[in-house]
């Protein structure tokens, strides 16, 4: 099999391994057993520019933070009981004939705008479509039915067309809201609480869709495993809560050094995958050294225990031939460990030979 390699402080080069296939492979996933080795130097291919690590454009795309979901949840729990509130409303208007406000009292300090100019500034739900046509049929439903009950009260009549096309758009609203909370959930499902990238389960689903776009038409794409170089002592040194925080940083890391249309996912413990479609191993190799140059280039601060710098092993398979999703997932591990035990800090890639 062959592994490109980068060793710290100096222009990558490919070395050529052949390799059998692991006996007894591990309960996880598997590692090669031994090897034999033969060198060709060779310039490393060009890759997209890293954006700035910390950008809040390059962070909003890659990672969903699971507290900005679940306020964005609260706020539509809000917005739930307050149509439900404003439909009984209604319909009390209409039966008793009379005139009536709609109902500000929420049984919380904020008023009925209030918690409607919130939702249409909240993080989570602005720049969602559904939300958005959510906003605009509030308005609208409060149109029709300030009419509906002009008419009923004038003419004692109900305009029963009225009725129920706003009925309907009634239904049509609290369906969308639904569809929106279930959407939040399900984000929520496969969002890392640390590091709000996406998790293990959300990782299959991603990989999963590349692996049948590529049988279908051939479009290149490679995964990536990272792992954190030495990672245990940083624990037992500075404590689990430096570890979260070396975590959570290279987490930002990762997602701000990808492309756009990468996919960055927390496997486990301090290891990631990256999901790199259009990319062939070439290219997965270029974007993934840099990003492995970046890393130990990057200190991290830690609270109360300064900065501190750390290195990154890598280990990418394509989407190739016959093998799938799994099959990716466990050859860029069985890389990652051959990185791992050529001395760490570098970069290796399987080829399935």
């Amino acid at each position: 099999m062959v592994f490109q390699n980068g060793g710290a402080g100096r222009l990558p080069h490919r070395t050529v391994y052949n390799c059998t296939m692991p006996r007894k492979p591990d309960k996880r996933l598997g590692r090669p057993s031994k090897s034999g080795a033969s060198e060709t130097n060779e310039e490393p291919p060009s890759a997209p520019p890293i954006n700035e690590f910390g950008s809040e454009f390059a962070i909003a795309k890659k990672t969903e933070q699971p507290a900005i979901i679940l306020h964005a949840l609260h706020v539509l729990d809000r917005l739930a009981a307050l149509h439900s509130e404003w439909l009984k409303h209604f319909h009390l208007r209409l039966l008793s004939g009379k005139e009536g406000e709609p109902p500000e009292n929420t049984g919380e300090r904020d008023t009925v705008e209030d918690i409607w100019s919130a939702a249409r500034t909240d993080p989570y739900l602005h720049g969602n479509p559904l939300f958005v046509r959510i906003i605009s049929d509030h308005q609208s439903l409060l149109d029709q039915a300030e009419a509906i009950a002009h008419t009923s009260r004038t003419s004692g009549e109900l305009p029963f067309e009225q009725y129920t096309r706003l009925m309907d758009a009634v239904l049509e609203m609290s369906g969308n809201l639904r569809q929106v909370q279930n959407d939040a959930w399900n984000l929520v499902a496969n969002v890392d609480p640390l590091t709000g990238l996406g998790n293990r389960q959300a990782m299959w689903k991603r990989i999963r869709i590349e692996a049948e776009r590529h049988s279908r038409g051939d479009q290149p794409c490679c995964v990536a495993m990272v792992d954190l170089d030495a990672f245990k002592p940083i624990n037992d040194h500075y404590g689990h809560v430096a570890g979260d925080q070396v975590l959570e940083r290279v987490a930002v890391m990762l997602a701000a050094g990808t492309r756009p249309y990468d996919a960055v996912f927390r496997f486990g413990g301090d290891e990631f995958v990256l999901c790199l479609p259009n990319a062939d191993v070439d290219g997965a190799w270029a974007i993934l050294e840099r990003l492995r140059h970046s890393i130990a280039a990057t200190a991290i601060t830690l609270d109360k225990h300064g900065e501190i710098s750390l290195t990154v092993s890598v280990g990418i398979a394509s989407l190739a031939g016959d093998h799938g999703a799994e099959c990716a997932v466990e050859y860029a591990d069985q890389a990652l460990y051959a990185a791992k035990r050529s001395g760490r800090n570098r970069v290796y890639i399987w080829n399935g030979k």
